[in-house]
């Protein structure tokens, strides 16, 4: 049969089994929690760094959706005006010889490039698939733009070179006139224009640079207090499991104690009936 001693030691490590369970239980959740956290961490940077491209994609079409969809109705005003003015005055009139001659041999390549510029105007409003980017737009646009600025160069040269002779094709003369002065103060327009854009793009920027900086600091921010509430967790969790095995312990020490007591009570009984027994023995 077991006796008193075997039984607490069987109780003691049980209870010591227990403990270590209910650590290892609590330390698993822990780690799952910490799992989880990083997880959502994760999942709201990734979210936060959809959102900002969106938001960047979005400041993108807004600043480049107006210029090269928008700018360019007055250009193409004056182009169609060029078209229809030109191909009247140069199958109406006559050009004499000299430099009004030579003038008149360039119109023709400005009204080509006005045509031109229609074209790839108007294709971009009817195009068969929806623009990516717009980076094709500004290249057709770059285009455009050099070969018409050569050819307005050498149509201005030969335009000052004839002015002393305008008398003699004044049609043709004013035609020219319009049609370079329009260009170049169409070129002068746009350049402030992009001077201003120049900018406003310089203060969005900035702005967006100061956004990202107070995003980064918030992220650093929110990064060093989960570290410290994690920090904080860990060692509730280790002060908690001090604390359960201080009270096992305590318990454990206590119970000791009492059976210790027992013992030595039920071992004075023993010498006392020892004593009793001899004392009748002697008296038989």
């Amino acid at each position: 049969m077991p006796s008193l001693d075997d039984e607490d030691d069987i109780t003691d490590s049980e209870s010591e089994g227990e403990d270590e369970l209910e650590i290892r239980e609590k330390m698993l959740a822990l780690e799952k929690k910490k799992e989880e956290l990083e997880k959502q961490r994760g999942a709201a940077a990734e979210e936060a760094e959809e959102i900002e491209k969106k938001n960047k994609q979005k400041e993108y079409i807004r600043t480049w959706g107006p210029i090269l969809i928008l700018t360019p109705l007055c250009p193409a005003l004056l182009a169609m005006i060029t078209i229809a003015w030109g191909g009247v005055v140069l199958s109406a009139f006559e050009v004499p010889t000299g430099p009004c001659e030579d003038m008149a041999g360039f119109l023709p390549f400005a009204i080509a490039f006005c045509y031109i510029f229609l074209f790839f105007y108007s294709w971009i409003f009817v195009r068969p698939k929806p623009f990516k980017s717009f980076k094709p737009i500004i290249i057709g646009y770059g285009v455009i733009f050099f070969f018409c600025f050569i050819v307005y160069a050498i149509l201005t040269l030969f335009w000052v070179s004839a002015m002393p002779y305008s008398f003699e094709c004044p049609e043709i003369n004013l035609f020219a006139t319009f049609t370079v002065v329009a260009f170049w103060a169409t070129c002068i327009v746009l350049a402030l224009y992009g001077f201003l854009l120049c900018g406003k793009r310089k203060a969005a920027k900035g702005r967006v640079k100061e956004q990202e900086r107070m995003a980064s600091m918030e992220k650093r921010i929110k990064a060093e207090e989960d570290a410290k509430k994690s920090k904080d967790a860990k060692r509730s969790a280790k002060d908690s499991a001090k604390k359960e095995t201080e009270d096992a312990a305590q318990a454990e020490a206590e119970r000791q104690a009492f059976y210790d007591t027992e013992d030595d009570e039920s071992g004075d009984e023993r010498v006392a009936e020892k004593e009793d027994r001899a004392k009748k023995v002697a008296i038989a």
